[in-house]
């Protein structure tokens, strides 16, 4: 997925967070914070706002989904909502 500089975070007290890595976007290089779900059902919007929630916390500037299974139709509308920042992907 082009990343780089990549860290697993530690699987006690992630602070919602699985995985930190940078990515470059033209000639500016994005920290990004990304969350790994093993999961039967969709994804609720729950779970992508506690994504951008812990953004902050890691100085990043966008968020990723990654997942087993698909996303709730309210949890698709939460990540393309106009003027709503920071992007999750």
């Amino acid at each position: 997925m082009d990343y780089i500089d990549v860290k697993m975070t530690s699987p006690v007290n992630d602070k919602g967070v699985d995985v930190l890595a940078k990515i470059e976007v033209g000639i500016s290089s994005l920290k990004e914070v990304i969350q790994v779900k093993r999961h039967r059902g969709n994804l609720g919007r729950k779970v992508l706002d506690l994504l951008r929630g812990s953004l902050h916390r890691f100085d990043a500037v966008r968020g990723t989904i990654i997942t087993t299974s698909g996303f709730s139709s309210g949890a698709k509308q939460a990540a393309h909502e106009r003027g709503d920042a920071p992007p999750i992907t």
